[in-house]
């Protein structure tokens, strides 16, 4: 009898640790593809309530867990891939045309600002897919525009004003001021 127990102890216990393993091998498996997919300019996130539709409102607790976890592995895996690509896209454009540096003062902070606070908010990520899907968009229409150089400027001048609030933690501000100004920009350059 003292055996069977032992034995249905250790069963219990490598199940629970099988179990472990499995999610953290998927959660790995979301990091690895986030990766591949920010450098391939895949901007689709895995498990996007807006794309699930019903399948995400009926979801249970645990299920719906289960995807933000795989949602965040996933992020974790773009932003590893964007913070070596540089992927700030409005916000390199215009620190290039002001003259600085990849490693300046202002992408150094929106970086930070993206990784730590809008990454984290509960519409972070659905913010996020749609900056990478149009941003690019944004920059190539805007270098081609013959008022790059104003319409750039401007946009560091928001970007200053952005960082500003950052540093004076002022958060959801600055994240409107960027919202504002990539509405604005997605209005007057992005193809409907």
């Amino acid at each position: 009898m003292r055996a069977h127990v032992g034995v249905v102890v250790f069963a219990t216990s490598f199940r629970k640790w099988s179990i472990a393993m499995s999610d953290k091998d998927k959660l790995q498996r979301m990091h690895n593809r986030g990766e591949q997919d920010a450098s391939e300019g895949n901007l689709s996130l895995p498990n996007d309530p807006l794309r699930m539709g019903f399948a995400a409102f009926f979801a249970s607790a645990e299920q719906q867990t289960e995807w933000e976890e795989e949602n965040k592995a996933y992020l974790e895996g773009r932003k590893h891939t964007e913070s070596q690509n540089g992927s700030c896209f409005l916000t390199t454009a215009c620190v290039e045309h002001a003259g600085l540096a990849d490693d300046c003062h202002e992408l150094v902070v929106l970086r930070s600002f993206r990784d730590n606070y809008i990454a984290n908010l509960a519409h972070g990520p659905a913010l996020l897919t749609e900056y990478y899907k149009v941003a690019p968009v944004l920059v190539r229409q805007i270098k081609q525009d013959q008022n790059c150089d104003a319409e750039l400027a401007s946009i560091f001048s928001t970007v200053t004003r952005a960082v500003a609030l950052v540093e004076q933690r002022n958060y959801s501000e600055a994240l409107l001021c960027y919202e504002t100004m990539f509405t604005e920009l997605k209005g007057k350059f992005f193809p409907v």
